[in-house]
């Protein structure tokens, strides 16, 4: 019997088929090792398609491998190839199938990962955003803010993410509205917190308004009042009136009609305080004014009676009576128009002042010119 030579224990066909048979097993060896070192490739550096080509290219250099070590003829060697081919075949597409489960979850990861992260942004960008002194930051520029942050992370996700079209929109879709509604949330928090501070301010600049106005009521109480008239202090006060509400209206914020009720609030306390201290004013005013006129008055009368006392000393015999006479109402009328020049007041008061210093000016006049005359008779007989 004939023998191969690499099997001398077997016939040349036997030998044949059982070398065959030995390359075939060792190319699925090789095939199923080759495999297992795919399977510890990090699948999102390798893409399915890529695997799958890489897959195939090992595949033909196997199938090529062993085609070369086959024996007997042709029939013999496609038949081990055939058979070769779909087992590998078999491997490749249950190893790919494997792959493509563990990329696509792998794939699903990575982008909820990138997703995660976007949001993490979002939520310290906000946190920031919540320490931002809110009256330096307008709710309409707010909103601005959180949107260009969102479109940022929106961009920034959309480059990291991995897959096909659809699987990249369904994060970015979730990413979108989870992001709008962190946002919505904030910028609620932050319309509430700007509008107690918008509020808070206004009050604070109407308080230090009042404390102005109040603050210009007590210096204005400290004026000289007979060298400022009522209708003057009215005018003052007018004037820092209107001064303190312009100077309110540049400070305060908020829209029109939030300002405007803190103007009008404002004006109201004003002019209510206004109208108080003219008030207590004109009052102080009237005093004052019935004071001095009141002592121009006596000092009219402490002059006439000082004139009278001078006259008293008059040598009688040489003014007569009739000349007396004349000169006590000269000096009367003096001081009548005197103290007419110094009076204050309307010209009720004045008038009031006026008829009482005429009337008692008129009675000591009376009452001098009565002694005088006695005198001047007694005089007159001495000398006669």
């Amino acid at each position: 019997m004939n023998t191969h030579p690499r099997y001398p224990l077997l016939c040349p066909q036997e030998a044949v088929s059982s070398a065959n048979r030995k390359a075939s097993k060792d190319a699925i060896k090789k095939m199923e090792q080759f495999l297992l070192e795919q399977a510890e490739v990090e699948c999102l550096q390798v893409t399915p398609s890529e695997m799958q080509q890489r897959l195939k290219e090992k595949r033909q250099e196997l199938l090529q491998g062993c085609w070369k070590e086959l024996m007997g003829d042709d029939s013999q060697k496609q038949a081990i190839l055939e058979e070769l081919e779909q087992e590998s075949a078999r491997m490749q597409e249950a190893s790919l199938l494997l792959y493509r489960n563990k990329y696509k979850e792998a794939v699903l990861s990575a982008n909820r990962k990138a997703s995660k992260d976007a949001i993490k942004k979002m939520e310290q960008f906000l946190l920031e955003q919540a320490e931002v002194e809110c009256l330096q930051v307008t709710p309409g520029e707010m909103q601005q803010r959180l949107k260009e942050k969102s479109q940022e992370l929106l961009q920034g996700c959309r480059k990291e993410l991995m897959g096909d079209d659809s699987q990249k929109q369904a994060i970015l879709e979730e990413l979108e509205q989870e992001t709008a509604r962190k946002k919505e949330a904030a910028l609620l928090v932050y319309g509430k917190k700007y509008k107690e501070a918008m509020l808070s301010a206004n009050r604070k600049a109407l308080g230090d308004a009042i404390k102005k106005m109040e603050q210009f009521l007590l210096e204005q109480a400290e004026v000289e009042c007979l060298q400022v008239t009522p209708g003057e202090m009215q005018q003052r006060l007018k004037k820092k009136h209107q001064e303190l509400l312009q100077g309110s209206r540049e400070e305060l914020l908020g829209d029109d009609s939030q300002k405007q009720a803190i103007l009008e609030e404002l004006e109201q306390e004003s002019a209510r305080m206004q109208e108080a201290s003219l008030l207590l004013y004109r009052n102080k005013y009237k005093e004052a004014v019935l004071s001095a006129n009141r002592k121009a008055s006596k000092d009219a009368i402490k002059k006439m009676e000082q004139f009278l006392l001078e006259q008293a000393e008059v040598e009688c015999l040489q003014v007569m009576p009739s000349e007396m006479q004349r000169q006590l109402k000269k000096k009367r009328q003096e001081l009548l128009q005197g103290c007419r020049e110094g009076l204050l007041g309307d010209d009720s008061q004045k008038q009031a002042i006026l008829e009482e210093l005429e009337q008692e000016s008129a009675r000591m006049q009376e009452a001098f010119l009565l002694v005088y005359g006695e005198k001047y008779k007694v005089w007159l007989l001495c000398y006669l």
